[in-house]
């Protein structure tokens, strides 16, 4: 089993910095503890574990950083809108986007686990889909699934 380079926390901060009052009012990840590395992360819940078709894991979500994990995780802030309003998931997620995936990260950040403590564990890596494929095919093979917030098969 791989073990993490290191972790960091996933939190959401006001964007302070948006130019109107209605992207002020929206969340962003708080990018200042990722760095610039290539690499593989998995979100995970910090303090509980979530059931799965067998067993339990705290793991929520695989991913790569092929560009690296600031930009990586300054992507998924493309979908801030999403933290604001409460918009129907099902509703969002039908829309026709390139980045359903975010989306949803982004709107169970802001609305489904809002007071759990949420962690990032990054492996560095100059090889990330091969190590993500291998962190994916790990969990499949533990839990008969992918984790509750990939949307693709690698």
């Amino acid at each position: 089993m791989l073990q993490p380079s290191t972790m960091v926390p996933l939190r959401l901060v006001p964007n302070t910095s948006g130019k109107t009052e209605e992207t002020r009012r929206r969340y962003k990840i708080d990018l200042s503890v990722f760095p610039r590395d290539r690499g593989v992360y998995r979100i995970r819940f910090a303090n509980r574990q979530v059931g799965r078709l067998v067993g339990a894991t705290s793991c929520i979500r695989v991913g790569s950083a092929d560009g690296g994990f600031y930009s990586r995780f300054a992507a998924y802030n493309n979908q801030m809108a999403v933290t604001v309003g409460r918009p129907d998931l099902p509703a969002l997620l039908s829309r026709e986007r390139q980045q359903n995936t975010n989306a949803l990260l982004m709107h169970y950040l802001a609305y489904g686990c809002r007071e759990e403590e949420i962690a990032v564990d990054l492996f560095f890596t100059e090889e990330p889909l091969k190590v993500e494929k291998e962190l994916l095919h790990d969990f499949i093979r533990q839990h008969y699934e992918l984790p509750p917030l990939n949307f693709g098969r690698r």
